[in-house]
């Protein structure tokens, strides 16, 4: 079917407006409609982006808009190391020393590109949380778990 050839997968990484054609942000049942972070939304035109009163949003598919600011292009990775730890963005580990499983997948922003921190490199797996590179590898998969809801 054409129609899911031009659908480009993002996940929300801040809770993000919905907004109409005019840049209104929409309502429904009295309330400002709310896209929690870390859900996925399907972008229309591989991402191709549109300028409403000077600023950059993504048209979904059902019609509405989102702030390109809002969305991130993910991969996943998978943890081929046991005792991945999380280190946040200054490359120090983070103080509830979160570990990720041997064997899972998880969602790497941007891409999976890789980042140098202190000449170090990493994967972006969430909001100030990261994984060192050499401990995971890219996979294409369609499910991974999401390192934010890690507590």
């Amino acid at each position: 079917m054409k129609l899911f050839s031009t659908l480009l997968k993002k996940l929300v990484v801040h809770n993000s407006y919905l907004y109409d054609a005019n840049g209104k942000a929409t309502v429904k049942k009295h309330k400002l409609t709310v896209i929690k972070h870390g859900k996925f939304v399907y972008v229309w035109n591989n991402g191709e982006e549109f300028r409403i009163k000077g600023k950059k949003f993504y048209r979904l598919a059902n019609g509405k808009f989102i702030k390109v600011a809002n969305l991130q292009t993910v991969k996943a990775i998978k943890i081929k190391h046991y005792r991945a730890r999380l280190y946040d963005k200054n490359g120090e580990l983070l103080k509830k020393h979160i570990t990720l499983t041997k064997g899972k997948c998880y969602w790497a922003w941007n891409d999976a590109k890789i980042v140098k921190i202190h000449g170090k490199k990493y994967y972006r797996v969430g909001k100030n949380r990261y994984v060192r590179a050499n401990k995971a590898a890219k996979v294409e998969i369609t499910t991974a778990l999401d390192a934010d809801k890690l507590k």
